[in-house]
C-alpha cells in the first residue's frame, strides 16, 4: 500500500465530524483507488475465512474490494421491514422457513437461510465499527448458521463508544482488526496505537 494513501486516508478521517464517520457514509467520499489500497493493507491482516458477512450499512464497493482481494465471497444482512415478533424465541431468534432473523436494537437482521454453509469460518467486515450492536447481530447470524466467526475486520474503529468491548463479552476469542482506532479526548478525536497504523508504517519502511 502506498504509504500516502494511508496519510491522506488519516488526514481525512481525522477532519472529519462525526456525522460523517458513520458506516455507508464517509466511504462514499474514497476514491477507487484509495479504497483498494485501504483494503489491500487492511486485508493482510486478516485470519483465513471462507466467506465475508456484512451489515446493510456498510458500503458494497469495500465488501466487494475486500472479497475479491481474499478470493471469498460475501454475504450481507438486510433489514427486514416487518418485525414478526410472534414467533421469536427466547434468544431474539426469528423462525422462518427461508430466512434466518434476528431482532437486534428494535430492527430485523436477517440473511437467506443456508447463505453461510454450515462449519464455514466466517469473517465479519465493517466499514465503521461504533457501539457493535450490529455486529452483534452478525455474530448471532453466524451461530444460527452453524458456522464460526473468526473475526471482525474494520476500516475504523471509534473505540470510545465500546464495540470492541462488547464482541468480546460476546464471542471469546474474536478478535478485530481496524487500520485506525479513533479516542476522543477532550473533544478532540485522535488515533491509538491499537490500529494497524503502525504495522503498516513498519512494512512500507522494510
Amino acid at each position: 500500500m502506498s504509504l500516502s494513501y494511508f496519510e491522506q486516508f488519516k488526514d481525512f478521517v481525522l477532519q472529519q465530524p462525526e456525522a460523517v464517520l458513520q458506516a455507508g457514509v464517509f466511504t462514499q467520499q474514497l476514491s477507487p483507488l484509495m479504497i483498494m489500497a485501504l483494503i489491500e493493507a487492511l486485508q493482510q491482516h486478516l485470519p483465513p475465512a471462507d466467506v465475508i458477512l456484512a451489515a446493510p450499512s456498510d458500503h458494497p464497493v469495500l465488501i466487494f474490494a475486500l472479497s475479491q482481494g481474499l478470493g471469498i465471497p460475501f454475504v450481507s444482512a438486510q433489514i427486514l421491514d416487518i418485525v414478526e415478533t410472534d414467533d421469536a424465541d427466547s434468544s431474539g431468534f426469528l423462525q422462518d422457513e427461508s430466512l434466518l432473523q434476528v431482532q437486534i436494537a428494535g430492527k430485523t437482521l436477517a440473511i437467506a437461510r443456508g447463505a453461510l454453509p454450515q462449519k464455514a469460518r466466517v469473517l465479519i467486515f465493517r466499514d465503521v465499527l461504533s457501539e457493535g450492536i450490529m455486529t452483534l447481530g452478525l455474530l448471532h447470524l453466524i451461530e444460527y448458521s452453524n458456522a464460526s466467526a473468526v473475526g471482525v475486520a474494520a476500516l475504523i474503529e471509534k473505540s470510545y463508544l465500546g464495540g470492541r468491548s462488547r464482541i468480546a463479552v460476546a464471542a471469546l476469542g474474536i478478535e478485530v482488526r481496524a487500520l485506525l482506532c479513533l479516542a476522543q479526548v477532550a473533544g478532540r478525536t485522535v488515533l491509538e496505537k491499537r490500529g494497524l497504523d503502525l504495522h503498516i508504517r513498519k512494512q512500507e519502511l522494510e
